[in-house]
């Protein structure tokens, strides 16, 4: 391993279990259902000592909840987007993490005394893992399609959890995690502050420090299909001109958090929709030279 070029090194598929195969290959495993368990996020969770999780999105409130029941542990956070489009992505991401972090006293104060460390990854992941282990040797695996968030583990909406306790699997994803953990993602700093607008600290950034202190360059990221580039840019676009007519609805939650969505909202979106359509046309100005659309900005050019 040591004698891989430095972009090889960064590169996660090379180092965690099951690397080695091609590009195309995936690494899946074969599972047993026994029986099915109804409990609560805080019994899945109780009764260890040591916790190591991966999420790509994550609730504070939950991530305090949880490392509440635990002496030590780390977390890695993931990205909240489905497919980065360039490398702004990854550092907004990283911004607004740490922001986050920075600004909760107590996520702070267990980074302080060192009884818990958050790493920010750089490299692409999806996982949802949650390794437990008690100092008397027992583990716990939980896995499934849960972030780390109380939407994710508080049962309204459809989640997959798979758990197994003194898996002899449990050492297999120790090792996968620890490699994503030391080998593609970025530690938060015990002294790491939000970013400035003037940029001087700008290494706080987890991956602008990784950059500085390695002096060599780092693989952020593989460069997605245009297909989901496509997607993702369409969907992102649409979901602007969606709010727009929601808002217009006054569709908002209630006290509860509840959305109540009825005929009349459907009944004022349209409304909005359709005068929106008309002043739209209204504000197109034709002219012999050239074709102005003030709404989207844009002016095509004729031949004269």
């Amino acid at each position: 391993m040591e004698e891989q070029n430095d972009i090889q090194q960064d590169s996660l598929f090379s180092i965690v279990p099951g690397g080695g195969h091609e590009a195309s290959d995936i690494v899946a495993y074969k599972i047993q259902m026994i029986e099915e368990v109804q409990t609560t996020w805080q019994e899945l969770f109780h009764g260890f000592d040591e916790l190591h999780a991966i999420t790509y999105s994550l609730g504070i409130k939950q991530v305090e909840s949880v490392m509440g029941l635990f002496q030590r542990g780390d977390v890695v956070i993931g990205s909240p987007s489905q497919v980065r489009q360039a490398v702004q992505e990854l550092l907004a991401e990283q911004e607004f993490d740490l922001k986050t972090i920075c600004q909760n006293a107590y996520l702070q104060q267990r980074i302080k005394d060192g009884s818990f460390q958050f790493y920010l990854e750089d490299g692409g992941v999806h996982a949802k893992i949650y390794l437990l282990r008690a100092d008397d040797g027992r583990n716990r695996i939980i896995l499934g399609s849960a972030n780390f968030s109380r939407q994710a583990w508080n049962g309204t909406q459809l989640e997959t959890y798979l758990f197994e306790d003194n898996s002899q699997f449990f050492e297999h994803y120790m090792q996968l995690y620890e490699a994503l953990r030391d080998e593609s993602s970025s530690k938060v700093s015990i002294k790491a502050k939000p970013l400035r607008a003037d940029g001087s600290n700008l290494q706080d950034l987890p991956i602008i420090q990784k950059v500085v202190q390695a002096r060599k360059p780092v693989i952020i990221e593989k460069v997605p299909s245009r297909e989901e580039v496509e997607y993702t840019f369409s969907v992102t676009q649409e979901g602007k001109e969606w709010a727009e007519r929601v808002n217009h609805a006054y569709v908002k939650p209630d006290n509860h958090g509840v959305v109540h969505f009825t005929s009349k909202t459907v009944d004022r979106m349209q409304a909005y929709m359709k005068r929106s359509e008309h002043e739209k046309k209204l504000r197109v100005v034709e002219n012999p030279e050239f074709l102005l659309d003030y709404k989207e900005q844009q002016f095509t050019a004729f031949e004269t």
